[in-house]
């Protein structure tokens, strides 16, 4: 079993709302020029969150609720998202809700684009009881602002938010040659199921 939420969305403010009304060439200086805004809104949050799922990265740094009821194989967590920044708080649950916050210094992390990890500094991981999850908060992400994703993610999510935008109601676009081309470098080789 495996949950992962986001704590807290992408703020608006984040969103290029303007660099999307320069790739669509809408109007700009009249008084209604930001009756668009909301279904741009959607189609950005709707780019964001294909590219994200394509590749696995969280674009906009931000905190992420992870639980699972099992360690890694071996001596490895791996992540479900990257790029990992901090692994910020860690806690076993027993079945009857007590938790026991673990020691985050007896374990390091492995720094990988694709697969970041966490690996006990010695010995194994602490042993879990039935029925008991872990809760881990951690952050990942690019950066906290548009211009902190790198361009080729960028140029992705804005081609992609066009087509939601354009696209008939109830139609999802599908993903052209060009953004495949733009996140191929980002998909990393699947070798099992993330997170084991």
């Amino acid at each position: 079993m495996m949950n992962l939420a986001e704590i807290q969305p992408v703020a608006t403010s984040n969103l290029p709302i303007g660099d999307l009304k320069d790739h669509l060439r809408l109007p700009d200086g009249f008084p209604d020029d930001t009756s668009f805004d909301d279904r741009l809104e959607q189609s950005l949050r709707a780019g964001l969150a294909l590219v994200e799922a394509r590749t696995g990265k969280a674009l906009f740094l931000r905190q992420f609720a992870w639980q699972i009821d099992m360690w890694g194989k071996g001596d490895r967590l791996t992540f479900p998202i990257a790029p990992l920044v901090s692994v910020d708080v860690m806690s076993m649950r027993e079945l009857d809700g007590t938790a026991t916050s673990v020691n985050l210094n007896d374990f390091g992390t492995i720094a990988d684009i694709h697969r970041p990890s966490l690996q006990p500094r010695s010995g194994a991981f602490p042993t879990l009881n039935h029925g008991a999850v872990v809760d881990i908060l951690f952050t990942a992400g690019f950066g906290a602002n548009w211009s902190d994703l790198p361009a080729d993610l960028r140029e992705a999510v804005l081609i992609l938010a066009v087509d939601f935008f354009d696209a008939p109601t109830g139609q999802p676009p599908g993903m052209t040659p060009a953004v495949s081309v733009l996140l191929q470098r980002y998909q990393g080789i699947s070798l099992g199921r993330v997170g084991v």
